[in-house]
């Protein structure tokens, strides 16, 4: 091949990017395995100190991921910091579970141990977190993380919207709406939010900013009066692939768990959908619309309307530029599971009791909770 000058062609010759392919498949391969080997012997040699920071072998996928990523931290440390091993065991110790807990809870934040803690140095915290970058273990604790918090957010929400005992004392705007603004991947990760508590005038506004027309900064709303309703959230999303230049934009309506979707809810929802409708400022030839109302039950009156024999259940009104339905929590909340499910499986994850998401929402949004919540009859 050299002397047909064929090596000068590089990647542009079939043969020779392939042999270039697999010779850097061959060398990653070698030292993925002598960093293997190297971790290994240091993750032993910390447990025959007694400083290993995990006092069982692990049993699940991500444990034994947090463990393999541990061990490479731990080993990329000792090489990086010499002197490290000749530290007290207090001093170590503190650093293993430093790490530990970095890699439980968030593993973007070892870049602040490896600065702070262990002082190294630019280049070196470079290396290292590239290194880790790189490995498909800290995907699989990161995405671990996700959907376990969200798994649990998703009990402790079932508790708050079913439980007998909890949804009483369930507000609407000032808990259950809060709740979903922090979550609204529980409508779909693709969406983001264009409006939260706002008139709908504002929601033009944001409407045209998102779609890109230059008017939305000097549109006057002040007039509209056909805009001053204010819905509790607005989601919008873009259409990436085969529909171009596409927008989505989802208006829903929340009711506190004990006011059952009836003509009332339906019509306040369709009202919403004939103002924007009906408003020549909402663009309608790149942009669809649906709005959702989203309650405990459906009342025996509104029944009909969303069960209807031509569509699927929920789906009560079909428009040109819009459609309009009403759910169930219990729907809702089925749907979003099953988007996690597989995931779940995957990582071997579970969320044992009720307990566990009365918890996670009383730990991290005590704020929108009624002080009833989780308390026994």
């Amino acid at each position: 091949m050299a002397s047909e000058a064929k090596l000068a062609l590089g990647s542009l010759d079939n043969t020779v990017r392939k042999l270039t392919e697999n010779s850097q498949a061959v060398i990653a391969d070698y030292f993925r395995q002598r960093r293997a080997e190297d971790s290994k012997k240091v993750a032993d040699d910390i447990r025959k100190e007694g400083l290993y920071p995990y006092p069982k072998q692990p049993s699940t996928a991500v444990e034994r991921a947090e463990q393999q990523v541990f061990d490479i931290c731990a080993a990329t440390v000792h090489e990086f910091i010499p002197k490290f091993a000749g530290n007290d065991k207090d001093s170590r110790r503190l650093t293993y579970h430093l790490l530990k807990e970095a890699l439980e809870s968030s593993p973007s934040s070892l870049g602040t141990i490896f600065e702070e803690v262990l002082k190294l140095t630019d280049d070196d915290r470079e290396k290292l977190l590239k290194l880790l970058e790189q490995t498909s273990l800290s995907a699989i604790i990161q995405s671990a993380n996700i959907v376990s918090e969200r798994l649990a957010f998703l009990n402790g929400l079932e508790q708050l919207v079913h439980d007998k005992v909890n949804k009483p004392f369930v507000k609407e705007r000032s808990q259950l709406h809060r709740l979903l603004a922090h979550n609204l991947w529980i409508f779909g990760d693709e969406y983001l939010l264009g409006g939260d508590d706002v008139r709908l005038s504002t929601v033009l506004k944001q409407h045209l900013a998102i779609i890109g027309d230059p008017t939305w900064d000097t549109i006057d709303t002040s007039k509209m009066k056909d805009l001053r309703d204010v819905p509790d959230l607005v989601l919008w999303k873009k259409f990436m692939r085969g529909k171009g230049d596409k927008f989505e934009f989802v208006v829903i309506e929340l009711k506190r768990p004990l006011v059952k979707i009836s003509q009332t809810e339906l019509v306040q929802t369709k009202k919403y959908a004939t103002k924007i409708m009906a408003n020549t400022n909402f663009d309608k030839t790149k942009c669809h619309y649906k709005f959702i109302a989203i309650s405990d039950e459906i009342a025996d009156d509104a029944l009909e309307d969303v069960n209807q024999s031509d569509r699927q259940p929920g789906h009560v009104l079909v428009g040109k530029h819009h459609d309009i339905f009403a759910y169930r929590w219990s729907e809702i909340l089925h749907g979003t599971k099953v988007r996690l499910e597989w995931i779940r499986k995957a990582l071997e994850l579970e969320i044992s009791d009720d307990n566990e998401g009365i918890e996670y929402l009383r730990e991290n949004y005590s704020q929108y909770l009624p002080d009833e919540f989780g308390k026994t009859p």
